[in-house]
């Protein structure tokens, strides 16, 4: 006795002999019968329908894959992908041959994708899998993110009341926009055509992973500094975090620490070795600050100058002709300072040196290269004014600045980047209730680039063609 199983348990009421199967077929039947009873065409179809039983796809899965279908079309690298779902018993070397004789990369993919829903339950959690086995978890955070939309949008509902809606706007009292936030952040990938026209003008940004980063948070501050929390800041930590992950970098964080506990980490960050191997530096600064200097928690002062010296040709010879960027989340008032903290300087104590660095040159292989040159430095705010932060969203500018970047890294370069976060800030508007209603942002950046800097999320060394 042969057991075929149809696809739903609706009731029937004929003889268990198979005479006339296309009527089963009909109804969607669960049927046992004996295999001498069945003609070779209906042994042929009720092995069909029985292979589509249990090799059925999730529908959520099979309805994230068509969501996020083109973009997948546009970004897979399938090479060693199909064979590692080959490896795991998903797709089988004819599958493979017949996806990779199609003529382009595009239509490889589209071919793909087309037979990857009919693989079975299993086939999708391989897929992501797969994914992150050959570098482009980026893709499989992509279907993560709308796995997680897809649910939700089942099990919330549609409209909510306009009393929730008061009651939800109402909660944050202190908050300097409450309309914005960052519930999702997804890095799109660079495609690889972009990549071959635009590699010759740009630095090299292939490595894995594209370099090292370091976030310094500073949120709260020791009673003497006479310095308010900083909430939200977490927020920004976060958000960045997510953003320089899917961007390729190895992340640092550094919390609540001291002024020279401050300067000694950025020490140590800027002499690691592997600065050596890597395409770049990032660093992230949230705190305080005055116009020149940042907080540390003891309410010391860091001299935003000595942090950028530390990283320039003659201090960090391990990332010359490398693109080294700063983002520094920090006021820039011109205020006497409220903390009772000491203010930190060079270890001579000294810091004329910085009061012309652009001009400072130094003799390196032969070659004089300007101190500070491939450094870019974003500041959320313009010397002599305010940074506004969102207690509950996190600051305007972070928040621009990760939007901005998981949208156009793909294909900007950072300058262009950075004036799109200049303009989304400067024409946000804080809401009517916000503790500073009349309040405006304008964030500046300085650049002493050499060449244009594209991130080419997705690329990495093993995929380049040369």
């Amino acid at each position: 006795m042969i057991l075929f199983v149809f696809s739903s348990a609706v009731g029937f009421q004929r003889n268990r002999t198979c005479h006339n199967l296309k009527s089963w077929r009909s109804h969607g039947t669960f049927v046992a019968c004996s295999c001498a009873d069945l003609s070779f065409r209906d042994k042929i179809y009720v092995c069909k329908m029985a292979s589509n039983v249990h090799w059925s796809m999730n529908d959520v899965h099979q309805k994230v894959l068509i969501r996020k279908r083109l973009e997948l079309a546009r970004n897979l690298c399938l090479e060693e992908l199909l064979q590692y779902l080959v490896q795991e018993n998903i797709v089988t070397d004819r599958m493979v041959e017949k996806v990779l004789y199609q003529p382009t990369a595009f239509s490889r993919n589209v071919a793909f994708l087309s037979i990857l829903p009919k693989r079975g339950p299993n086939a999708y959690d391989a897929f992501k899998k797969a994914l992150r086995e050959t570098l482009q978890s980026h893709l499989a955070d992509m279907l993560c993110e709308a796995e997680v939309q897809i649910h939700r949008a089942r099990t919330v509902g549609k409209h909510v009341s306009l009393k929730s809606a008061i009651d939800i706007t109402s909660t944050d009292t202190h908050g300097l926009d409450l309309e914005d936030g960052n519930s999702s952040l997804y890095v799109q990938s660079t495609t690889v055509d972009f990549f071959k026209t635009t590699r010759q003008c740009a630095y090299k940004m292939t490595s894995k992973p594209r370099g090292l980063a370091l976030l310094i948070n500073i949120s709260v501050f020791d009673a003497r500094a006479n310095l308010e929390k900083r909430e939200g800041s977490e927020i920004d930590q976060n958000n960045l975090s997510k953003l320089l992950h899917q961007l390729h970098f190895d992340i640092t964080v550094l919390e609540n620490c001291s002024a020279v506990e401050m300067i000694d980490q950025l020490q140590c960050f800027a002499r690691n070795l592997k600065h050596s191997q890597l395409d770049c530096c990032f660093v992230a600064i949230l705190s305080h600050g005055t116009q020149n200097s940042v907080y540390g928690s003891d309410g010391g002062k860091v001299d935003l100058n000595l942090i950028f010296q530390m990283f320039d040709n003659d201090s960090c010879p391990l990332l010359q002709n490398k693109p080294k960027i700063f983002i520094v989340q920090a006021c820039r008032d011109i205020e006497e300072d409220v903390s009772d903290g000491p203010p930190i300087s060079a270890d001579n104590g000294s810091t004329e040196r910085y009061q012309d660095l652009g001009q400072s040159l130094d003799d390196i292989g032969g070659k004089r290269l300007p101190t500070l040159s491939d450094m870019i430095i974003g500041h959320a705010s313009l010397p002599g004014c305010s940074a506004l932060r969102n207690t509950r969203h996190g600051s305007w500018y972070i928040q621009a600045f990760v939007k901005l970047m998981a949208n156009h890294a793909k294909d900007k370069e950072i300058t262009e980047i950075l004036t799109l976060v200049n303009n989304f800030v400067r024409n946000k508007i804080p809401s009517s209730k916000a503790k500073y209603s009349s309040a405006r942002g304008m964030p500046e950046f300085v650049s002493t680039l050499c060449k244009k800097l594209y991130f080419y999320p997705g690329v990495v060394d093993k995929q380049v063609v040369q």
